[in-house]
């Protein structure tokens, strides 16, 4: 595949049937027992300082997020105020668009920028979201120390952390066979440009970005606190911790954009299932912790992805 031919489809396919079926299962099995009396005086008991506050975090952490792929990126013609621009246009995109064509136009995005192909760009991409993956799994080991969970949890969650320590062990190789097999020829294609912004960091800037991912992490630890103390829920520190990491693992099934459905009955799930909350509290909770972000992340993005396109048209222009 050249890059000649890299194209950006938002058309439907069968991944993305499937995930819009998903969603609609999450919402029915989530949202069954709605009432919408218990809903709205849940909603009229919510203390929204609390809500604030995690929405303007949130938008923080985007900057966290600019930092850190900034390290990622072998190019010194963009700055983390231009990488945070990109990265609200990637939210603004994966929440309203099929096949997370948010991802694919930020690359596009940096391409244009930094004048490096548009597969090296995606390749940066792929290891940050792999970083962040990193992340969620180290979160999930405090949970094995720290949180009696599920034997079925546990075991689920073994094999995730073995999965991922297979995808490490698979970078690294891919990281020695490109640095010692691959021409000069090769990095011209798609592939192999794919594989150099996938592989090409050195240990100590891993580590930094290592250090950034988890910064990241427990900004939306910190949120999803906020979040229950509007609702005066009491939970602990490990009680938000495993609902953001159960709700963390569900974005990586199929739904629709937005995670709609799929999040919801994470988060119910985890809160009735397995902390015992009730029904009612945890439907308004589910909600307004999907909200939050969603809202913000999308609104905001949505401006930036408007300045995208009238830049774009300004240089078509000139």
């Amino acid at each position: 595949m050249s890059e000649n031919n890299l194209k950006l489809s938002f058309g439907w396919d069968i991944k993305t049937i499937i995930g819009i079926l998903l969603s609609i299962i999450g919402l029915i099995w989530a949202f069954h027992d709605f009432q919408f009396k218990s809903f709205s005086s849940s909603v009229a008991e919510t203390k929204f300082l609390y809500i604030i506050i995690a929405c303007i975090s949130i938008l923080f952490s985007v900057w966290l997020r600019a930092i850190r792929w900034r390290l990622l990126i072998n190019s010194d013609k963009i700055n983390i105020k231009q990488l945070y621009n990109i990265e609200m246009v990637g939210y603004f995109g994966n929440n309203v668009l099929p096949l997370r064509a948010g991802e694919i136009y930020r690359g596009v995005l940096l391409s244009n920028k930094t004048g490096q192909s548009k597969s090296y760009s995606l390749g940066t991409i792929a290891l940050e979201r792999m970083t962040d993956m990193m992340g969620l799994i180290i979160l999930f080991g405090l949970l094995f120390i720290f949180y009696p969970l599920p034997a079925d949890i546990k075991l689920w969650g073994t094999r995730v952390i073995v999965f991922s320590i297979a995808i490490v062990i698979i970078m690294l190789l891919l990281k020695f066979i490109f640095k010692s097999k691959m021409d000069s020829m090769l990095k011209r294609q798609f592939i192999g440009q794919f594989l150099h912004g996938l592989t090409g960091i050195n240990f100590t800037i891993f580590l930094k970005i290592l250090g950034w991912t988890l910064i990241i992490w427990f900004v939306y630890w910190l949120d999803t606190h906020l979040i229950q103390y509007a609702f005066d829920l009491n939970m602990t520190w490990e009680e938000s911790l495993l609902i953001l990491v159960l709700t963390s693992v569900a974005m990586a099934i199929p739904s629709a954009p937005g995670m709609i459905g799929t999040y919801h009955a994470a988060v119910k799930f985890t809160m009735v299932t397995l902390l015992n909350y009730d029904v009612a509290v945890s439907n308004a909770f589910s909600i307004i912790l999907h909200a939050y972000g969603f809202l913000t992340l999308t609104g905001v993005g949505a401006y930036f992805f408007i300045m995208s396109f009238n830049r774009i048209n300004e240089r078509k222009n000139k």
